[in-house]
This record gives C-alpha cells, sequence and structure tokens, in this order.
C-alpha cells in the first residue's frame, strides 16, 4: 500500500512538473508599490504584428477584477499608442491586442483604478523587441 501511494505521488509531481512546463510565460515586468501589484507578460515569443500582452493586477497578492486598465505603449518612433480594458480572461488577466509594427525600444505606462473616480495607480516600465 505504501509503495502504491509513493509511485501515485511521483507520477503526479511528475505529471504537474511536465504541465508547468509547458505553459510558457514570458514576463515583461513584475512591479510591486504598496499592497499592489502589477504583472505584465506574454505567453508567445514576441513577433512583428499583434501580439496579446496580458496585465494582472493584484492586491495582497489577489488578482483583482471589475478594474479599470489603461496602457499606453511608446513606439521607437515616438508614437503613442493607446488600449483600453475592463474585463478579465479566464487567467485572470487583462488581455491587450498589442501591434508591435518595428524593432527597437519600447515603452509602456499601466494606469488603473479600482472604483471610477478613485485613486488612479500607473506602473512604467519598457522592453526590447529585436
Amino acid at each position: 500500500m505504501k509503495n502504491l501511494l509513493r509511485i501515485l505521488l511521483v507520477s503526479g509531481i511528475l505529471l504537474s512538473g511536465t504541465t508547468s512546463l509547458n505553459a510558457k510565460e514570458i514576463y515583461l515586468s513584475h512591479q510591486t508599490t504598496k499592497d499592489y501589484s502589477v504583472l505584465v507578460k506574454v505567453y508567445d515569443e514576441l513577433k512583428l504584428g499583434d501580439n496579446e500582452f496580458n496585465v494582472k493586477i493584484l492586491y495582497q497578492n489577489k488578482p483583482l477584477d471589475k478594474v479599470n486598465v489603461n496602457l499606453k505603449v511608446y513606439k521607437p518612433n515616438g508614437e503613442e499608442v493607446k488600449y483600453n480594458s475592463n474585463s478579465v480572461n479566464d487567467k485572470k488577466n487583462y488581455s491587450f491586442n498589442v501591434t508591435l509594427s518595428e524593432k527597437g525600444e519600447y515603452g509602456y505606462v499601466i494606469t488603473y483604478n479600482i472604483m471610477t473616480g478613485g485613486v488612479t495607480r500607473t506602473s512604467k516600465g519598457s522592453f526590447t523587441f529585436n
């Protein structure tokens, strides 16, 4: 009986390890201010054209939904593109379809507020697209 439990435990660990290895997450930033954290990630390598950027807003390590989230992307040529979202996907991320039109250094600013008229918080970052 103990051997059977050990075999099931080891196979469960190996199976969950294999599953997590197949889930690819590329973090562009992880910033924390007081009790709030902002994670910015993509699930695929960046490419020219459309890319899905995922932003997760956490309060005391718990994901928040129904937050007004705005994303401003600054292209290498200085152009600014604005994106808005207020609903989460199945992974509790705010999803933005960002178009990368050229290679270079991009900047971004995420602003979010929990309530309409509430305190607006900001998170800034940058990434290089080669």
